[in-house]
């Protein structure tokens, strides 16, 4: 009975023309999402807009936010999840957007409050739970640039860490957590290295793995 529920929600977003309803994919649109395959791949990922318990109104602001966001319209994807947010719509996917609308908009207090709300939210798991640490981590790593907080900076530690396990931004994440070791005085040797060889592992030729070569030779060069 729960699948079949899932099955008519899937059905019934794509019907009204939604072209993303996977939260954090934000360079991947899916279609066809119909068949039972898809949907178990869903439902084994832990997906928000695949969860019986999230309201139309939360999946379908979450996708046209996420449609706004590849768009380039940051103000927009704020719109309309604050819009959906005011009418009482929750979801962990709609949370992300928000933070990811936040992040681009440098509003970086925001971002970590919807980061957080959706890490809160009891639905939330698997890649969705590690791009929204990508959020929290991010967000708090730029408002210690800012502010040279030192609870930001162990809070983008962490949740840095935890977005280099899964999810969309695994890359940056990674990277992020090179540089940080790199610059901070309280950076890890080990922790150093352990992500330089993640970023490697993940994206050999990119220009990620390029500043963290350098990176990694300024150290052994004692730089």
């Amino acid at each position: 009975m729960a699948l079949e529920i899932v099955m008519s929600r899937v059905r019934r977003v794509l019907s009204r023309g939604v072209r993303r309803v996977v939260p954090g994919w934000r360079r991947r649109r899916v279609r066809g999402l119909c068949s039972l395959p898809a949907l178990v791949l869903c439902l084994g990922l832990g997906l928000s807009s695949c969860g019986e318990d999230v309201p139309d109104v939360a999946l379908e602001a979450e996708a046209s936010a996420q449609q706004q966001l590849l768009d380039g319209e940051p103000s927009a994807a704020l719109a309309t999840c604050r819009k959906a947010l005011a009418g009482g719509a929750e979801s962990p996917g709609l949370r992300l957007a928000a933070a990811t609308a936040c992040l681009d908009l440098k509003r970086l207090s925001d971002a970590l409050s919807h980061a957080r709300v959706g890490l809160n939210d009891r639905r939330t798991s698997g890649p969705i739970r590690a791009d929204l640490s990508w959020a929290e981590g991010k967000a708090a790593l730029l408002r210690y640039r800012e502010l040279s907080d030192e609870t930001d900076w162990r809070r983008a530690n962490s949740s840095l860490e935890t977005a280099s396990e899964a999810g969309e931004h695994r890359l940056e994440a990674a990277t992020l957590l090179v540089i940080m070791q790199h610059t901070h005085p309280r950076g890890d040797a080990a922790r150093k290295a352990r992500f330089a060889a993640l970023v490697r592992e993940l994206a050999p030729d990119s220009k990620e793995a390029a500043t963290v070569a350098r990176l990694m030779q300024s150290e052994d060069a004692g730089g």
